[in-house]
């Protein structure tokens, strides 16, 4: 998979208007990007409370952006206190650039809960195309203040490399397989038609291979499929177990690249 070269944008926030309108002229606030062809809006998350203000805040991903590396992408956190705003540029905001080029950080977007039990929700983006399409993906913890967040991704909390041609952080999602509290990961290398499947805490400060740390894969039956290039997780079945829902966008479904979503349920371990 190689993502569309990214053009100037702006995310618009939706308020008094019903989502059947299509004036957005209408939208309380926009965000706009910086530079030309920096893509902003190519990924979006809503990451729970990131700094403390009992508000949910958005993480804009901006894959084209250029200010730390060419190509290397961004990550803007917008605070709830932004909304109302009318335009908002989104380097006035928390920015992490970055610092890899050609990575394309902010591809892909995830908020993931609170993983180190300090209140704030913390995040993870990915760069599918860093190291020549190897991939990779960053784990950034929240910071009440602006200024303590990380600058560049060479800064973040965590990092997790791809290989091998494997485009990983196009797919990320977060399941509870545990009993700690602590989402655990999927990432998907669709290149590879692979998903890892990494334990929250193990991956939360390490810096090593997304192989090296999976607890499990999930591989595609067929080449080719993109397995991984999107994910969700939930409990999809009303169980009470997590599962997880695996696109496969170049798979053939009913016809040739028609695509294909896997639902994998999880069953019901016992004790011995």
């Amino acid at each position: 998979l190689r993502r569309r070269a990214g053009q100037r944008a702006r995310a618009g926030v939706l308020g008094g208007a019903s989502l059947s309108d299509s004036d957005l002229s209408a939208a309380y606030s926009r965000v706009n990007g910086s530079s030309a062809n920096d893509g902003l809006g190519t990924s979006l998350a809503s990451l729970g409370d990131a700094d403390g203000d009992g508000f949910d805040d958005l993480g804009i991903g901006a894959p084209g952006r250029d200010a730390g590396a060419s190509g290397g992408g961004a990550l803007y956190v917008i605070r709830s206190s932004a909304f109302p705003g009318g335009n908002v540029p989104a380097s006035s905001q928390v920015t992490v650039l970055g610092d890899t080029a050609s990575a394309g950080a902010g591809t892909s977007l995830l908020g993931l809960g609170d993983l180190n039990g300090d209140g704030l929700s913390d995040l993870i983006l990915g760069g599918p195309d860093a190291a020549t399409g190897d991939g990779a993906a960053w784990l950034v913890k929240s910071k009440a203040s602006s200024g303590a967040w990380p600058a560049r991704t060479s800064s973040a909390d965590g990092l997790l490399t791809g290989s091998g041609g494997a485009g990983l952080g196009w797919g990320l999602a977060a399941i509870h397989l545990g009993d700690d509290g602590v989402p655990d990961l999927a990432l998907g290398a669709p290149d590879l038609d692979v998903i890892y499947v990494l334990d929250g805490a193990d991956a939360l400060d390490a810096s090593a291979s997304a192989a090296s740390l999976a607890r499990g894969t999930v591989t595609a039956n067929l080449a080719g499929s993109a397995h991984g290039a999107a994910m969700a997780g939930g409990d999809f079945n009303g169980d009470g177990l997590p599962d997880l829902a695996i696109g496969a966008p170049l798979g053939d479904g009913a016809a040739t690249g028609a695509g294909v979503v896997t639902l994998l349920l999880a069953e019901p371990t016992y004790p011995d």
